[in-house]
């Protein structure tokens, strides 16, 4: 069955991420595509959900298949997708639908983070160090955490680092307890938005340094070092 299906899809020219929903209508599998096309079938959701990934694809009713690339929101069982068309998810299983939304907020942030170096490899070269900083929530240690999620050519010679020493480390994994008296600053910008100018002394390398501090996006702050000098 599955090489049957398979074959079906390839000719109609069906691939998996244009897919936006399946639904039973009518007696038909109808799959909705992202090129605006709906594929008409006798073959079955259940048959079809073989072929297709479980974390792309969500049975959230019956006779009804949502891909979560193309869910725009989730609220109170109700699945809104990027093309304006809502549909109700199953009515007595709530906890089902906070799962999925959970999910999804969570696949697309790691997707953003993962995006930032293709997103800001425009300014790679740039001749100013500047880095992008999510700031996390209070941990376990009682204070915020913030993670270099993009650093330019420029910051990882200002920090004499290489790309691996410092992309998607913690603050404490690369400068130990040396910048904590910056995490107030820098989550206030990350959670409150505005922008700040920052002076900063390290008395481990004495250098004293000034950075431009702002809100890049919820919960993420950019630093630019715009001036530096050793004492």
């Amino acid at each position: 069955m599955k090489e049957i299906l398979s074959r079906f899809l390839h000719k109609n020219h069906v691939d998996a991420q244009n897919i936006k929903y399946i639904i039973r209508e009518e007696g038909l599998t109808k799959i909705y595509l992202a090129d605006n096309r709906i594929i008409e079938t006798y073959h079955t959701i259940k048959s079809l959900r073989e072929l297709l990934s479980e974390d792309e694809f969500l049975n959230v009713g019956k006779g009804l298949l949502l891909s979560a690339s193309y869910i725009a929101d989730i609220d109170h069982g109700i699945y809104t997708m990027t093309d304006g068309r809502s549909f109700h998810g199953r009515k007595r299983n709530f906890s089902e639908h906070a799962h999925n939304k959970a999910m999804l907020v969570s696949k697309r942030e790691t997707q953003a983070v993962s995006d930032f170096p293709t997103e800001y490899a425009i300014l790679d070269k740039m001749p100013i160090p500047f880095a992008i900083l999510e700031v996390t929530e209070l941990s376990d240690r009682n204070f915020p955490e913030f993670y270099f999620r993009y650093c330019n050519n420029e910051f990882l010679n200002y920090h004499n680092c290489s790309m691996e020493d410092i992309l998607n480390k913690s603050h404490l994994e690369f400068f130990g307890f040396a910048m904590t008296h910056l995490l107030a600053a820098f989550a206030d910008i990350a959670f409150n938005g505005g922008s700040r100018i920052i002076h900063n002394y390290r008395e481990d390398n004495h250098r004293d340094c000034t950075m431009h501090c702002f809100q890049l996006r919820e919960n993420y702050c950019a630093v630019a070092v715009v001036s530096w000098e050793y004492k």
